[in-house]
């Protein structure tokens, strides 16, 4: 009984050729029932599955949302995870 956690896997990578090796590796993943969280920036992967070209039977899409409060100074606000994947990738930086 194990948990994966996986971030990022293929950055740096081309983005077509990373999320082909990012694909593989979730659909074994969900292939074999693994609980885990993956994450990832490649949202070429959703465009395979809807594609029919990753199957995902055993996979729930979630995503994170950030909410930034008042006088946040970037490195705050409030997260949550929610049903659903995220259309954009985000990123904050302090000064």
């Amino acid at each position: 009984k194990s948990l994966i956690l996986v971030d990022e896997l293929c950055r740096g990578t081309e983005a077509a050729a990373g999320a082909a090796i990012a694909g593989a590796f979730l659909a074994h993943l969900d292939a074999e029932g693994c609980k885990g969280i993956f994450s990832t920036h490649l949202h070429r992967i959703l465009d395979m599955r809807d594609a029919e070209l990753l199957e995902l039977n055993n996979t729930v899409e979630m995503r994170m949302d950030v909410e930034r409060l008042p006088n946040d100074d970037g490195t705050g606000g409030w997260r949550g995870a929610h049903d659903g994947v995220s259309s954009s990738s985000s990123s904050s930086s302090s000064s």
